[in-house]
């Protein structure tokens, strides 16, 4: 119910729903029904356009800098990286296997492990409907494709919020406080911002920026990609706003992080 409800509030679902609640309306009350369907349609037209799905995705990512490609320094003591989605229908795989964006961050992070040798944890808890945790797909990948090893795999998170919180209780107990993290740069700002109400000193290391084109007619046209982007964007923007109402104004201390889950 918690996973409907997160995303019927997200366009394309909620301007979607918003619109047939404005036909609904407007047999009652004609100017307020017209109202509100002109504005869903208009909605989901802007959030279409590779201008606003940019434009937001592209505002996220500004507080995220990339590590680049130079030797990183060793400042952080661990490297984690967040688990995403996965590919259920993957027979060449096996059947399940890791999706396009956490196989983008176990790159990266294979990436930094080459450059920095320091240890890796990835977060991932159990994916719906089988037996496999997302923890164990990227401790697989990550060793098996990337010749990186994994020394933690915490597979009990199911949001952002609790990798934050089982990461850095695991991590604390074996003495480290500072870390990499690894995840897109549009989540980061969320992630990062977790990850230091838990208690750990975080050292951004984004992957997965957006790709801008230059301007043309193309921005102002709608298509599938811009409305993902919109949509990814719009997730992040409210999981924040609720994070720090529903928890970081409730429990502003680590407490919380060093509970013996």
């Amino acid at each position: 119910m918690y996973e409907f409800a997160k995303y019927i509030a997200i366009p394309p679902a909620s301007l979607i729903l918003l619109a047939g609640i404005a036909l609904l309306i407007r047999v009652w009350a004609r100017r307020t029904g017209m109202t509100l369907l002109v504005f869903s349609v208009l909605s989901l037209y802007l959030f279409s356009t590779p201008a606003v799905g940019t434009w937001l995705m592209t505002t996220l990512e500004q507080e995220s800098p990339a590590v680049g490609h130079a030797p990183v320094e060793f400042a952080a003591q661990a490297i984690v990286v967040l688990g995403g989605d996965v590919s259920r229908n993957a027979p060449e795989y096996g059947g399940i296997t890791l999706g396009p964006r956490t196989l983008e961050r176990v790159r990266f992070a294979a990436n930094l492990y080459h450059r920095t040798r320091i240890p890796v944890l990835v977060t991932g808890g159990v994916i719906g409907g089988t037996s496999y945790t997302l923890a164990h797909l990227m401790r697989e990948v990550l060793s098996q494709e990337f010749d990186t090893p994994v020394r933690w795999a915490e597979d009990r998170a199911g949001n952002t919020l609790e990798n934050a919180t089982y990461s850095a209780h695991m991590l604390r107990k074996e003495g480290i406080d500072t870390v990499y993290l690894v995840t897109h740069a549009s989540h980061m700002p969320r992630a990062s911002e977790a990850f230091e109400w838990a208690g750990l000193h975080v050292l951004p290391a984004a992957t997965g920026f957006t790709s801008v084109g230059p301007p043309g007619v193309r921005f102002v046209l709608p298509e599938m990609k811009a409305l993902r982007m919109s949509h990814f964007a719009l997730y992040e923007i409210i999981g924040r706003i609720v994070y720090e109402v529903l928890y970081y104004r409730q429990q502003p201390s680590v407490e919380r992080a060093l509970l013996p889950y």
